[in-house]
């Protein structure tokens, strides 16, 4: 009775268990160099051994050979008998080049204004990309124009499923004919020249990353700033840098010297299925930092603590939800260039895209209602390119979403009136997406405070 009782159970267990399959062996096309271990290890397979399969893992498996950003194109499936994983890829470019431009103006709608081609600048950076085939890279990075800038990094990303470490290693240069000398009625206020430079930095930075699992990271983070600006600055707003102005004379006339050295402690927990445009999982991040600021003969300690969460939920197949939750703030002696905070880069409340709210932390959230115009698996062809190449993924989705924010401890509030203030937007927006990381997004957005429409072009993730 026990033996039929035990037979009944196991029929039931596999009746209602999902299918699982086991994978004798792995067959790979289009790695032309990516070595096989690079696969195998985001797999977790070790040739010679079996490997259980099923719907689930084919999703996961797929998502993190695309988090490799090695491929421009990903297939995994399983064959009809079962026993054999067939993955298909398209490689990326050992060789690539990402243009870079813009505004010397905080946005497009400011530059607009005046439409001044000599306030544009250009460039962008040259990777070499899976170095050896180990997924090692190789980067230089150059801007001219309007504001110049000259980099150089290598990245040894992690070459094991968890247990093991990556490091990263670069240094720029940065010089400005113009700097953001203060805010005033929630505007940034510029000091120019157009005969020589009034701003120039040289950072520096060194990572190590431990991957403890597939998902959770810890970070430490070495960085060193150099901050060289005109003597003149030190009238305009004395409390730019932390220490008084001593006059000493520089190369091409910048007096002013600033230097920060820092140390960061951090973690990352990541279960996205795409690292840069989500629709399922989470990312958070976050951590701790000291530093020591130094100008002329004043010297202060600094620190800052920041977390960030995003979140990606599908709602069906084609609509998802997105969320986004940031908290940072920062003590000690915090100069003008340290607080920058609100409306700086990607972290802004859309439809205030004119203005920005400075202090020493901000509270930021997002949400956004996406819908998939296109679906999964459409690409455009470009003849021009080499076969292996010609096909380049593509994707749009369109975007309700609403943002809310405010600055702590704002920055000179008598001058700056809605850095006080909890700041909302509503808006639409569309994002279309190539190659898995090239964005061009359009909002529309709604201003409440001020009762006015914007319309932004960005290419970075709000969320």
């Amino acid at each position: 009775m026990r033996t039929i009782r035990v037979q009944i159970l196991f029929f039931f267990l596999g009746f209602f268990a999902p299918l699982m399959s086991q994978i004798k062996a792995v067959d790979i096309e289009g790695n032309h160099r990516t070595k096989s271990e690079i696969i195998y290890r985001e797999l977790g397979y070790e040739p010679g051994l079996m490997l259980v399969s099923s719907d689930s893992l084919l999703e996961v498996w797929q998502m993190r050979l695309e988090s490799t950003k090695l491929f421009n194109g990903v297939g995994v499936k399983i064959n009809r008998a079962g026993d054999t994983l067939k993955i298909h890829l398209v490689e990326r470019w050992y060789y690539w080049f990402q243009p870079e431009g813009g505004f010397a103006d905080r946005n497009f709608n400011s530059w607009w204004k005046n439409r001044e081609l000599n306030r544009v600048f250009g460039g962008g950076t040259v990777y070499a990309n899976n170095v050896l085939g180990e997924q090692k890279g190789l980067f230089v990075h150059a801007l001219a124009g309007y504001n110049q800038g000259l980099g150089i990094g290598l990245n040894m990303p992690f070459q094991k499923f968890k247990d093991c470490n990556a490091w990263k290693f670069s240094i720029d240069r940065f010089s400005n004919h113009e700097i953001w000398t203060n805010s005033i009625d929630n505007k940034v206020v510029f000091f120019q020249t157009s005969d020589r430079f009034v701003q120039q930095q040289t950072i520096a930075m060194a990572e190590y990353r431990r991957r403890f699992t597939y998902r959770w990271q810890g970070i430490v983070r070495l960085k060193y700033l150099s901050m060289n600006v005109s003597g003149a600055l030190a009238d305009i707003n004395p409390a730019f840098l932390i220490g008084g102005f001593e006059g000493s004379i520089g190369g091409e006339g910048l007096t002013w010297k600033q230097t920060t050295n820092t140390l960061q402690l951090g973690w990352s927990r990541d279960t996205r299925n795409q690292t840069n445009y989500p629709t399922k999982g989470s990312e958070w991040k976050g951590g701790i930092a000291g530093g020591l600021q130094q100008s002329g003969n004043t010297s202060a300690p600094m620190g800052e603590f920041e977390s960030k969460y995003r979140g990606f939920k599908p709602l069906t197949e084609r609509t998802s939800l997105a969320v986004m939750g940031l908290f940072r703030l920062r003590l000690g002696h915090i100069a003008y260039a340290q607080q920058r905070q609100m409306g700086y880069g990607m972290e802004y409340i859309r439809g205030y895209e004119s203005s920005v709210f400075d202090g020493a932390g901000l509270a930021l959230a997002k949400v956004a209602w996406r819908y998939s115009l296109l679906g999964e698996g459409r690409s455009m062809f470009l003849r021009l390119l080499p076969k292996a190449y010609e096909k380049v993924p593509i994707r749009s989705w369109l975007n309700i979403f609403a943002d809310v924010g405010r600055t702590l401890s704002p920055y000179n509030i008598e001058q700056n009136p809605m850095s006080k203030q909890t700041l909302m937007s509503v808006g639409l927006g569309l994002d279309v997406l190539c190659y898995y990381d090239a964005l061009a997004r359009l909002d529309m957005s709604y201003n409440p405070s001020v009762h006015r429409w914007v319309m932004n072009i960005t290419f970075f993730h709000a969320i």
